[in-house]
């Protein structure tokens, strides 16, 4: 079975939150996304599944961007993939209306170093028989997935939903 390392809500931002105590915020983040590459190697895993989140903000600065999108490169380079789906955090407004025009997430989705899926679209790893699904913040299909799970997935396959949603009693 292969393995697979599942993160969330990253917050990647090179400012300091108020409430941090940390001199170096950012290096804190990058020690621990350091940690979870380092894992995903030690186990052999195939992917890292990112549920939303990515980024603090849609736009965040070229030092993030760089260091992210060098370690994205070397997990490709590796043959680990990057798959997420898009958080309100990684959203201009919170909506997907202009995700591919104002979201960092674009960039790197746009470059081929990560895979973002959003409204349930999907990334097959036949090789591992497995199927990553994307259900993002505040979307259609993420509601119609949380009410009942969706059995027109393939069966053949080990199938992932990477969700991102607020789960209430509304």
């Amino acid at each position: 079975m292969p393995k697979i390392i599942v993160v969330g809500d990253m917050h990647l931002t090179d400012i300091c939150p108020a409430s941090r105590l940390d001199t170096d915020f950012f290096g804190t983040q990058l020690s621990k996304l350091d940690f979870i590459i380092a894992l995903a190697h030690k186990v052999g895993a195939v992917a890292i599944a990112q549920c939303g989140d990515v980024f603090d903000t849609r736009r965040v600065s070229n030092r993030v961007m760089v260091e992210f999108g060098t370690r994205l490169q070397q997990l490709q380079n590796d043959g680990i993939e990057f798959v997420c789906t898009a958080g309100q955090h990684d959203l201009m407004g919170h909506n997907y209306s202009r995700y591919d025009k104002d979201s960092d997430l674009a960039v790197l989705s746009g470059l081929g170093l990560l895979t973002v899926l959003v409204g349930g679209e999907s990334l097959l790893l036949p090789d591992h028989n497995l199927a990553f699904y994307g259900y993002g913040f505040n979307q259609k299909e993420t509601r119609e997935f949380l009410t009942g799970l969706d059995e027109s997935k393939p069966s053949q396959f080990v199938n992932i939903a990477l969700v991102h949603a607020s789960i209430d009693d509304q």
